[in-house]
């Protein structure tokens, strides 16, 4: 939704172990499982709107704001750690995060994603707000002239990523067991990446749910086809960023020679 407004979010995966910390210490603390996502959830919700009115109201390119935030958010992270990492031992947080259904043995990170994606592409093709942010990354002044909101829904759109940034880190932490300000490291490039191989433009106005999802798809079978053939991390690393810059530059000619 950021991209698509014309922005960038650089800050999730800062976020991401921020929640995961705050998740940790919450529950070391005794706080109840749900509570504790809620708070989280919250927090992270807050994290995103930071971001969101920077951009808005502080005038100032998303860029610079979430390059700033990525440094903040992570620098809090590592503060509320205080030392080690903090074993997570809830058997419900574990359970809901990253347990196993009834339902053929289903995990329960597999239904979020798709009650995620699914409630995502309904609003991005079904309400007047999703609508409405295609509109702002086409043009905004245009959008702007034509009555939309646009500070606001910009801000809901990074409220929103913040949010979901903070799930990510909570689904991680269950899978790890454990909260730590090192998670998500990298997930900035990861989630620019399935963005932009969805067929995504960085410039906004273009992209879908959907195709996010399988622009993730991809990068991780490419990564585990890397890790089988015995690639080293590094490399891996140029070969991501050269498949971002190959996408870029094959969305940005079909933009050119569409119009």
């Amino acid at each position: 939704m950021v991209v698509i407004t014309g922005g960038i979010d650089l800050s999730v995966g800062s976020i991401a172990a921020l929640a995961s910390v705050l998740a940790a210490t919450f529950l070391g603390m005794g706080y109840d499982p749900i509570l504790t996502m809620i708070l989280v959830l919250a927090l992270m919700a807050i994290a995103g709107l930071g971001n969101g009115l920077a951009v808005t109201y502080g005038k100032i390119t998303p860029f610079v704001v979430t390059l700033a935030t990525l440094t903040i958010y992570r620098g809090l992270a590592y503060i509320f750690q205080v030392g080690s990492l903090v074993t997570i031992e809830d058997r419900t947080f574990l359970s809901i995060f990253a347990g196993k259904t009834d339902i053929g043995g289903i995990y329960t990170p597999v239904i979020i994603l798709f009650l995620a994606l699914g409630t995502f592409v309904f609003i991005l093709r079904m309400t007047t707000f999703g609508r409405r942010l295609y509109a702002v990354g086409g043009n905004a002044e245009a959008a702007r002239l034509a009555g939309a909101p646009i500070n606001r829904d910009i801000v809901i759109a990074y409220v929103i990523s913040g949010t979901l940034a903070g799930l990510g880190g909570l689904m991680v932490t269950a899978r790890l067991s454990t909260g730590s300000a090192l998670y998500g490291q990298g997930y900035e490039l990861d989630a620019i990446a399935a963005v932009v191989v969805g067929g995504a433009s960085l410039m906004g106005g273009k992209g879908f749910a959907l195709n996010a999802v399988l622009g993730a798809f991809l990068i991780g079978i490419i990564r585990n086809i890397l890790n089988l053939t015995g690639v080293a991390s590094y490399p891996q690393m140029v070969i991501q960023g050269l498949i971002i810059l190959v996408a870029v530059l094959l969305t940005t000619m079909a933009a050119r020679k569409k119009a």
